[in-house]
């Protein structure tokens, strides 16, 4: 059973359960630092399957850049390191 205080690692940062007295809610911070509530199944599906928990924000960032990535790839035209700009620039 998960405690008010534990800590949770994932990916790129560390999510920290803040207890506010909700049953079916959980809160964790996000790798930007906002502050996210999420239902408690999709939290816990989401550490089960060892996947990041991210806000919206940093979702839909992260949705577009995966977009990019898969257009540049099919298209023909890889994208340098940052994953910017094609390599024809």
């Amino acid at each position: 059973m998960m405690q008010s205080g534990d800590v949770y690692e994932g990916g790129y940062a560390c999510y920290r359960h803040l207890d506010m007295d909700s049953v079916s809610m959980k809160k964790v911070y996000c790798p930007c630092g906002c502050i996210v509530d999420l239902d408690k199944s999709y939290f816990e599906r989401r550490l089960i399957l060892g996947k990041d928990l991210e806000c919206v924000h940093c979702r839909n960032i992260r949705i577009s850049r995966e977009i990019d990535e898969l257009n540049a790839h099919f298209d023909g035209t890889e994208a340098d390191e940052d994953g910017l700009f094609p390599e024809s620039f």
